[in-house]
């Protein structure tokens, strides 16, 4: 018995699923998603997101603006310590902001008087940090020893 419950269950989700896919038919009852499943299936997913919830929590849709990239992916470091969540590393953060819409670009300057190209400095675009991101703090060194990013 306890060995068929979980094929059971399974049986179960996939004929609902069946269900859901066909096309009503007059006069007879069908599976729909309502607004109350539709709501809880965002929640979850929020609640599954991270980098969904640090967004809400410390970043501000601003088209025109820039912010650094370093500044940013600490902000988001130091979110993850202080909810209790282990931070994705910078490539994988970055992918997910490109996903949910947030531009990512860098650019290189020219230095004339010596001739030599500056490093390169990396933006996500169209955003703001609010007043709780925290970008310095653990993570991210007040004084930045290397030079870079400045």
């Amino acid at each position: 018995m306890e060995a068929e419950r979980g094929a059971f269950a399974y049986k179960c989700i996939e004929l609902a699923k069946d269900a859901m896919k066909r096309k009503p038919v007059e006069g007879k009852r069908y599976l729909t998603k309502t607004n109350s499943i539709n709501q809880l299936v965002n929640n979850w997913m929020l609640d599954n997101d991270p980098v969904q919830q640090f967004i809400n929590d410390c970043v501000e849709y601003a088209p025109g603006e820039q912010e650094n990239a370093l500044d940013v992916v600490q902000a988001y470091k130091n979110w993850s310590y202080d909810n209790d969540y282990k931070p994705l590393g910078k490539n994988n953060f970055k992918n997910k902001m490109i996903k949910k819409g947030f531009n990512y670009h860098y650019e290189r300057k020219y230095d004339s008087a010596t001739k030599k190209r500056l490093p390169r400095k990396y933006y996500f675009t169209n955003m703001m940090l609010n007043e709780n991101a925290n970008p310095e703090g653990r993570i991210n060194p007040v004084k930045n020893i290397y030079g870079f990013n400045k």
